[in-house]
């Protein structure tokens, strides 16, 4: 039996109503699920994010690295530095903190092979681990080594073949932005 507005609905009305009312209990329970689900994909990335102390939790704002902007500055030298001890060329530092929130700085450098993108790579997150005891938010592309892409959340770096680098031509597309000169983060 199925009410409506406090009446008693029969026959084929009352199926119709029913079928309505069942479709919306699965929903309502479906969304139910879905919601604890999400509930505790955030609890274990909280927990997760626990183990590593130089990111700040997702669920206080962004997930960034904290830095002040001299450090940030410091993180970059850093990065150019190891980027240059693999002979890696055309770099190219873009202040992009007044044009966008991804980071403060896009570091782009060019590696001639795919054995050199993936050792300019390597070397620069052993730089910086090392001497920064910073560890990259994520990378990508180390597979294929045409791009691989390491965010350290303040400082975001791409290092390309010649022909991702002119394909894409990043330095256009963030032409707006501040270009650092690198001479003053060589060490």
């Amino acid at each position: 039996m199925v009410y409506r507005k406090g009446q008693k609905i029969t026959g084929s009305a009352a199926d119709k109503a029913a079928k309505k009312l069942t479709r919306y209990d699965q929903y309502r329970g479906q969304r139910l699920a879905n919601y604890q689900l999400v509930i505790q994909l955030i609890k274990e990335i909280n927990n997760l994010m626990s183990n590593y102390p130089h990111i700040q939790s997702s669920s206080t704002g962004t997930s960034a690295i904290n830095l002040e902007p001299d450090q940030t500055l410091e993180l970059t030298s850093t990065i150019v530095n190891a980027a240059l001890d693999r002979k890696g060329d055309k770099i190219v530092v873009i202040r992009v903190s007044e044009v966008s929130y991804l980071a403060d700085y896009f570091v782009i450098i060019t590696g001639y092979s795919h054995v050199q993108v993936r050792a300019i790579s390597q070397a620069i997150a052993d730089k910086v681990e090392q001497e920064r005891q910073i560890y990259p938010v994520g990378v990508e592309g180390q597979q294929e080594s045409s791009w691989i892409l390491m965010d350290y959340a303040d400082v975001i770096v791409h290092i390309l073949k010649p022909e991702e680098r002119d394909f894409y031509n990043l330095e256009a597309f963030w032409g707006h932005a501040e270009r650092i000169d690198i001479s003053s983060l060589i060490n």
